[in-house]
């Protein structure tokens, strides 16, 4: 079949603590290497692990490696389907292993398919495991697509994508129904553990030290409502919403009610009477009668004053109407003769002009 072009890279070398054996067994290594597959194979090395990780620089003259490869395509590898798997996944139901801890257990494995196109109930043989039937093949979007254009000179960030599932690196996890995006705790701009929110330094923008007061944030904005106060006036008491709320007595609101219908259906009975030919009189229309100094007292005290319209025949048979306020009366007679005298005292003046 062909044996494809492949390139070997060489761990753990921190192992090693003396530089002298560690130079004899790469030597050793490199030489048992191109013996098993050829000579020239390239063999590449890493140093040792930091932090639970290889170290940046090796990593990226190691991608480059790869992708300046020059591989051999092979027939037989060509012509027959195969799937590079990079994630797998134990679907079996947990109350069943939890039950039976050695049940068949049902797996899912994530990868690309090279080759030829792959049949549903196509058997496989997976490295170290054996022969199986595929019960479910499914075809997902390409998690790390191809750049849009390929005349270009670098990559921009839209671009450089990673996608390692089974490392701790690249930060998006691909499933069949969803995509997990995993984002660190040091890269979390606006929150920290002891929740104080905000990780760096002073100077920052109004933005960001609005979202962080925001985090900070206890209550909503209509319990801090309910328990603000206010003042009215410059040295007066302050007042909250509650406290507005029960110095509003209803049994006020009704007597004010109770008034205005009284003020309205005097007016609608002076209205009707003014229909039938009777004018609207008051003896108390000028400032220095008793009702006007009733009316200013009333009002200035900040009370209500009650009219009690009353309807009186003159003399001379025309109806007039007079407002009372309170229990005071006034004598409507007096007020007719009054009236009667004034207009005697015209009728002389009239005839003493027409006979001069």
């Amino acid at each position: 079949h062909g044996f494809p072009k492949v390139m070997g890279i060489l761990t753990h070398l921190d192992g090693f603590q003396d530089q002298k054996a560690l130079k004899k067994t790469k030597k050793k290594l490199k030489a048992r290497f191109w013996t098993e597959i050829y000579d020239g194979a390239k063999l590449f090395y890493l140093s040792g692990i930091q932090h639970g990780k290889y170290l940046k620089r090796e990593v990226l003259n190691l991608a480059r490696f790869i992708s300046v490869m020059k591989t051999r395509p092979l027939t037989w590898r060509l012509a027959h389907p195969y799937v590079i798997a990079d994630r797998f996944e134990d679907i079996t139901a947990r109350e069943l292993v939890r039950t039976a801890p050695k049940c068949d257990r049902d797996v899912v494995l994530y990868g690309y398919l090279r080759g030829a196109n792959l049949k549903p109930d196509a058997r496989v043989h997976i490295a170290g495991v054996g022969d199986y039937t595929i019960q479910e093949l499914d075809v997902l979007p390409d998690p790390c697509p191809l750049p849009e254009s390929l005349k270009r000179r670098g990559l921009n960030d839209k671009d450089r994508l990673l996608y390692a599932p089974m490392a701790d690196v690249g930060g998006m996890l691909y499933d069949k129904d969803a995509v997990y995006i995993d984002i660190p705790d040091w890269k979390v701009q606006y929150s920290r553990a002891d929740g104080t929110g905000g990780s760096g330094p002073g100077g920052e923008q109004e933005g960001e030290v609005m979202v962080r007061q925001l985090q900070t944030t206890q209550l909503a904005v209509d319990e801090k409502l309910a328990a603000s106060k206010i003042r009215m006036f410059q040295g007066g008491k302050l007042l909250s919403a509650h406290e507005t709320l029960d110095s509003q007595d209803p049994d006020d609101d009704e007597e004010d009610d109770e008034d205005d219908e009284g003020m309205s259906g005097s007016d609608d009975e002076g209205g009707s009477d003014a229909g039938e030919g009777s004018d609207w009189s008051s003896d108390g229309d000028d400032d220095d009668g008793p009702h006007a100094h009733k009316l200013g007292a009333s009002a200035a005290a900040g009370g209500k004053a009650r009219v009690r319209p009353q309807a009186v025949a003159g003399s001379d048979g025309r109806v007039r109407r007079r407002a009372l306020f309170g229990d005071d009366a006034v004598d409507v007679a007096a007020g007719s003769e009054d009236e009667e005298d004034s207009e005697g005292e015209e009728d002389a003046q009239e005839g003493l002009f027409g006979r001069g």
